[in-house]
């Protein structure tokens, strides 16, 4: 049966037959898509994808190919690696229509068939006994990469949020975009949201989950997304690629939003509380929460605290703990498990003996551990 669906496309093309007519085919040819990294940084690889229309010509026995696309850009090249490596074969008797393009990676060379549905075939040419699907994620950014006339701009900007979306499950990123590395350093992310807002330069951007899985609050980003966006306020767009330019900075209150979403991630439910009194250190007043493994139901009357200050300065972090240390020198408190992070300082305050391992002790440590490690 292999053997037949390959005779198949060979037959298809050798007989000149035109594949049907696709909505999604662009109207314009270019001849070659070149895309400069942001910076012009020049390009990191040597291999690029050559994409050929294939059209059959009348009268003649063999298809015309002529050249659609040359795209050299790292990130662009990488989708259609991922895309074509990670095709599923499909089984069974399948209706081949002809290709409409020829796409070479490297030294490897493939049909690309346009779906009617939501999802686009290939043929490897070293064995085509067998055809793969692409995913329907994988479909849509080729899609939209066989669309450019002219090559999408990758827009950089620093992640101010990100949800899942109950509806669909897509995961999404709000960036705040068109900022210089010279901006950033001057500039708090609280200052850079101000800014965006008013700029209207805050957009959704809707990413593959293990891209999101990465990507936290306050990490610069490269973003390549589809020409075509939502109308909302912010717009949302669909990401082709999204890359982290460098590692977080954590001069803002934002920061306090990461380590939230860290404690969270391993099972710690934090609420919001407002108490009679809490330790101002060095000016710097902290965000108070009580504190409980998510999922387990305890007497609210024994619930633990947890105290976290964001300085401007690990200096001043330091000043702050000097500052926490003379004002209780004199006092007989119970004193809290402390843990710093950057500019950030924990204050665990556990129930129990200082000597003895805290309830929630090893749910912190291993937060603190991977924050340190971002």
């Amino acid at each position: 049966m292999r053997s037949i669906l390959a005779i198949i496309i060979i037959a298809l093309m050798m007989t000149g037959c035109k594949s049907e007519a696709i909505s999604n085919t662009p109207t314009v040819q270019p001849s070659e898509l070149t895309i400069i990294e942001p910076n012009d940084q020049p390009n990191r690889v040597s291999e690029k994808v050559v994409i050929y229309n294939l059209k059959s010509a009348d009268g003649s026995k063999e298809a015309i190919e002529t050249i659609y696309q040359t795209i050299t850009e790292a990130d662009l090249v990488e989708i259609f690696k991922k895309a074509f490596e990670e095709a599923e074969p499909l089984k069974g008797i399948v209706k081949m229509a002809a290709p409409t393009y020829k796409v070479i990676i490297g030294s490897s060379e493939y049909y690309l068939l346009i779906g009617e549905d939501k999802t686009d075939s290939i043929v490897d040419l070293d064995d085509s006994h067998t055809m793969f699907r692409l995913s329907p994620s994988d479909t849509n950014k080729i899609r939209e990469i066989l669309s450019w006339s002219e090559p999408e701009k990758v827009v950089e900007g620093l992640v101010m949020d990100k949800k899942v979306m109950a509806r669909d499950a897509s995961n999404r990123i709000l960036v705040a975009a068109n900022w210089s590395e010279d901006e950033r350093k001057s500039y708090s992310m609280d200052d850079w949201f101000s800014k965006a807002e008013q700029n209207r330069e805050l957009v959704w951007y809707t990413i593959d989950k293990e891209v999101y899985g990465k990507l936290h609050i306050g990490q610069p980003v490269a973003i390549r997304a589809a020409a075509m966006q939502l109308d909302s306020s912010p717009p949302i767009r669909f990401s082709i690629t999204a890359q982290i330019i460098d590692p977080i900075i954590t001069k803002s209150s934002l920061y306090l939003n990461l380590i939230e979403e860290e404690l969270s991630n391993q099972q710690l439910l934090l609420a919001p509380i407002r108490p009679d009194k809490e330790w101002i250190l060095d000016g710097i007043k902290p965000s108070r929460y009580t504190v409980s493994p998510i999922n387990n139901e305890a007497d609210s009357t024994r619930l633990e605290q947890v105290s976290i200050y964001i300085f401007n300065s690990e200096q001043q972090l330091e000043e702050g703990l000097k500052d926490f240390q003379k004002q209780t020198e004199l006092i007989n408190m119970l004193y809290p498990r402390i843990y710093k992070l950057n500019n950030a300082m924990i204050f665990y305050w556990a129930y129990g003996n200082m000597e003895e391992p805290a309830k929630l002790g090893s749910y912190f440590e291993k937060a603190v551990k991977l924050l340190k490690e971002r």
